[in-house]
């Protein structure tokens, strides 16, 4: 999961998201590969479900504030 390789962004997108937060283009790359890990290869967003799973929280009022947040 950690090949950042197989990334699908654009060069343009990398450079984008990169400029705009506090992340370099490699941790971009880094971060779609692990979120393209639990969220599928044909998909482009995460669940609820799979955020609470991948977060290790219980269903609680906190998950779904911190959900809203990162949605």
């Amino acid at each position: 999961m950690g090949n950042t390789n197989s990334c699908t962004l654009s060069e343009d997108d990398l450079t984008t998201f990169s400029s705009s937060t506090v992340f370099s283009v490699d941790e971009v790359k880094s971060l779609w590969v692990h979120f393209k890990g639990i969220a599928g290869s044909d998909v482009d967003h995460i669940s609820r479900t799979q955020f609470q799973e991948v977060m290790l929280f219980r269903d609680t009022a906190i998950l779904d504030r911190i959900f809203r947040v990162f949605d």
